[in-house]
């Protein structure tokens, strides 16, 4: 568990902040959302809407069971966007109790088990998204979305614009997005030519759907992340490049959850190794 003095910033903003943030990450998937839903059709929007009721429901029961009130953190919309980004890494529909599952572990286990907001260790909707890959395989066969060319890219493009957009808003910083797309791009050179002798980068490698989403909204988590600039860089990196060796040589149907779950776990470490010494010149965030 995170301790208080190690906790970030946000974790003691007004809440009216911690909202506005999570508004301004919501309107940034807006516009992927509304393209993967016209291309899979109204089973996202209806994976969406009981994704979030689960999510409000299980945050609920969880301040109840805490003593902690309501309205001030029921409101600050952390749960709606954590049960969001989890319902749009499943393939849709999904079912409702799958839905119920993984937003039960996101929220229940991985954040308020660890404190609540701000001093969780794993990024729930990651977390949500590990157990039912492990659980539920079966149901979770990657999506259509990844195999049709141009509008997949469209879709990433949409979601990249998304991630520009909280640059500019300076909700999340460049350097860990920029790093996973690198990474994974690295990764995915090298086992090309370990295994065909050929020079090439693989579009699913820099450009998937799935790999964009994750760039942009899943690994600039700060809670979970890394705070430091050159901590970003490494995490980012990391989870880049274990998202494609265990995805494409590490026999798991999609190493995503699990680069990040473990880049969850070398975060304080990486950030301990990277923050400027205090009296020590340096520039380094």
């Amino acid at each position: 568990m995170t301790s208080p003095e190690l906790a970030p910033a946000a974790q003691f903003a007004p809440r009216s902040t911690v909202s506005r943030l999570m508004g301004l990450v919501l309107l940034a998937l807006l516009p992927g959302v509304i393209a993967q839903a016209r291309l899979t059709g109204q089973g996202l929007g209806r994976q969406l809407l009981i994704a979030v009721a689960f999510g409000l429901g299980f945050e609920a029961l969880m301040l109840v069971l805490r003593g902690r009130p309501l309205r001030p953190f029921l409101g600050d919309l952390s749960a709606p966007l954590t049960a969001i980004l989890l319902a749009l890494l499943l393939p849709a529909p999904a079912p409702w109790w799958m839905l119920a599952t993984g937003t039960f572990v996101a929220l229940a286990l991985a954040k308020h088990a660890f404190g609540g907001l701000g001093y969780n260790l794993f990024n729930p909707a990651m977390a949500g998204y590990a157990v039912l890959l492990v659980l539920f395989s079966e149901y979770l066969a990657p999506t259509d979305i990844e195999g049709q060319g141009v509008t997949s890219a469209g879709i990433a493009l949409l979601y990249a614009l998304g991630g520009v957009f909280l640059i500019v808003k300076k909700v999340i910083p460049w350097q860990t997005p920029a790093a996973m797309l690198g990474g994974a791009a690295l990764a995915g050179l090298i086992l090309g030519v370990a295994r065909q002798g050929a020079l090439e980068i693989h579009l699913q490698d820099v450009f998937s759907v799935s790999l964009v989403f994750a760039a942009v909204f899943i690994v600039t988590d700060p809670v979970t992340g890394c705070l430091s600039t050159r901590g970003r860089i490494y995490f980012g990196a990391g989870a880049g490049v274990l998202t494609v060796v265990l995805s494409r040589a590490g026999g798991v149907a999609d190493g995503l959850p699990f680069a990040v779950l473990l880049m969850n776990c070398a975060a304080p470490w990486l950030d301990s190794r990277t923050r400027p010494v205090r009296g020590h010149a340096s520039t380094q965030a």
